[in-house]
Parts: structure tokens; C-alpha cells; sequence
């Protein structure tokens, strides 16, 4: 099952600093996870995702992307070890867990870079983008996937709570967004 890396996708990873310590969140199958070992090749990655503590054992029907509803979620977590055993440069550790419990285990600025792919709502990524204030360093980068500023959007609430963080934060600004719907904020210098 293991997919290929997604190079638009992957085209602001210039942003992240090489040999960093770099956390995604949301992680499905590790399609981009591979990306970010390829290109960003971090010295210490933290592969975070709820799998079957989430959805329990076969993910609902999201068409196509969950084999319409067949995907075990055993298997997309089982793709992911399967990725992470051809990189040997750094240390890669797979946590079964929701992504705030899980930062709020790290110490405060110890990420360099994060990557949010997680629910999708405006709740949720308001949360996380709070807590990462803390955890990622102040010259560090957090990024995430589905900004979509279209209102009708199902997934407009990433687009929302960033928006509503860098309001809530004027020291952040927008350093990247694509047609992939990829974004990415930063501290001002």
C-alpha cells in the first residue's frame, strides 16, 4: 500500500530546516510522511495519528481515499512502519494518540516544524495552533494542509482558526500558501 510522495504537495518543505526536529500530525498512511523524511530528513520526527483509537478497526466511507469505507485502520499504521524502516539518517517514533494529549507531553519549543492534517474543523485546529505556540521554537514553522478560504467548503475551518490565531497573535504571519491547499505561519522576525 505504500504510495508515492506528493512533490506539489511537498513544495514549500524548502521552509523546514534539514536534520530538525519536526512533528506531523494526522498522519492516514504516510504518503507525505515519506515526503518529509525524504526532503526535510529531520533528526527527530514524531508520527502522530489516532488510527483505530479514532476510528476503530475500518475507516467510515470517505470515498476512494478509505477504499470506500474497507481501509483498516491497522493497515494504514502498518504502512507507515513500513515507510519509516527505509530511513535510517534519524530517530522516528509512531504515536497511536490525538494530537493535543500528545503535545502536551513535549516540552515547551522543542519542535522546529510542525505539519497539522488532523480533523479539519475550526474547533480542533484552533486548539492545536494554541498549544503549538508553546511547543514549536519561535523561529520554528507550523504548517498544515486544507486551507480553503471558500466559506461553502467543508474544510473551511482550517482557513478560519488560522486566521482567528493570527489575529489572536499578531507576532505570526502567513509565510506560504499553494494550490495544494497547503499553508504555513511563522513568528515575525
Amino acid at each position: 500500500m505504500q504510495g508515492k510522495p506528493w512533490p506539489t504537495r511537498g513544495s514549500f518543505l524548502h521552509l523546514f530546516p534539514k536534520n530538525s526536529v519536526g512533528a506531523e500530525l494526522g498522519v492516514f498512511c504516510g504518503e507525505f510522511s515519506q515526503h518529509l523524511l525524504d526532503y526535510v530528513k529531520p533528526s527527530h520526527l514524531y508520527l502522530v495519528d489516532p488510527w483505530w483509537r479514532e476510528f476503530g478497526e475500518i475507516y467510515p466511507d470517505w470515498g476512494a481515499y478509505t477504499r470506500h469505507g474497507q481501509l483498516p485502520t491497522r493497515e494504514a499504521h502498518a504502512n507507515v512502519e513500513q515507510i519509516i524502516r527505509a530511513y535510517t539518517q534519524g530517530k522516528v517514533d509512531i504515536h497511536v494518540d490525538y494530537s493535543i494529549p500528545f503535545l502536551e507531553k513535549l516540552p515547551d519549543e522543542h519542535l522546529d516544524w510542525v505539519y497539522l492534517d488532523t480533523t479539519h474543523t475550526y474547533e480542533d485546529t484552533r486548539k492545536e495552533l494554541d498549544v503549538l505556540r508553546r511547543k514549536v521554537k519561535a523561529s520554528g514553522i507550523i504548517a498544515g494542509h486544507d486551507w480553503h478560504p471558500d466559506p461553502s467548503h467543508w474544510h473551511h475551518g482550517v482557513y478560519l482558526a488560522v486566521k482567528d490565531f493570527l489575529k489572536a497573535n499578531p507576532s505570526y504571519k502567513v509565510i506560504h500558501t499553494d494550490a495544494r491547499k497547503n499553508w504555513c505561519i511563522q513568528q515575525k522576525a
